[in-house]
């Protein structure tokens, strides 16, 4: 999807608007994530969760406590930070409202990307067995920072490869 829409997008208005965008998709996506996880926290503190599940072998539904560990609980909220602006995007004519067309549509495209990154950087963490605590932010991020800038290279270095390619081919 994002390859396909970096063939059909208005590239001077969305290089115009790279600001706005970077603020949106990456500073938005954070605050959306830290958002999500605080009220989640909070509020698996204060009410108590069910979960109804059908059994095979009991042939019923039977309901059971839902107990949230706080790394469940970050990976959920990483994920959903990501924005779907599919509809948004379609209501919005390119040609009547370029620099909102292009900020609206590159949020979107940076949104995704951050919140990819910051899953697996989560993810990353889990695995590694150390508790999330507020001392485990500092970490996540430098490693969420890592992983950003390395695929941010990769991206780079594959998109010339394929420019080099579809010119000369």
């Amino acid at each position: 999807i994002v390859f396909a829409a970096g063939f059909n997008m208005y590239r001077k208005k969305f290089f115009a608007n790279i600001s706005n965008i970077i603020l949106f998709g990456i500073f938005g996506t954070f605050v959306a994530f830290g958002s999500y996880t605080g009220i989640v926290v909070l509020m698996t503190g204060q009410i108590q969760l069910t979960q109804t599940m059908y059994s095979d072998t009991t042939q019923s539904w039977q309901e059971s406590d839902l107990n949230l560990e706080i790394s469940e609980i970050i990976m959920m909220c990483a994920l959903i930070c990501s924005t779907d602006v599919i509809a948004a995007i379609s209501l919005i004519d390119p040609k009547e409202k370029p620099k909102l067309f292009s900020v609206v549509f590159g949020e979107g495209i940076v949104n995704d990307a951050v919140s990819i990154i910051l899953f697996n950087t989560v993810v990353e963490f889990s695995k590694s067995g150390k508790a999330f605590t507020a001392g485990a932010a500092p970490t996540i991020f430098g490693e969420f920072l890592i992983l950003f800038c390395v695929s941010l290279l990769i991206g780079a270095g594959f998109g010339l490869l394929s420019a080099l390619m579809f010119k000369y081919v």
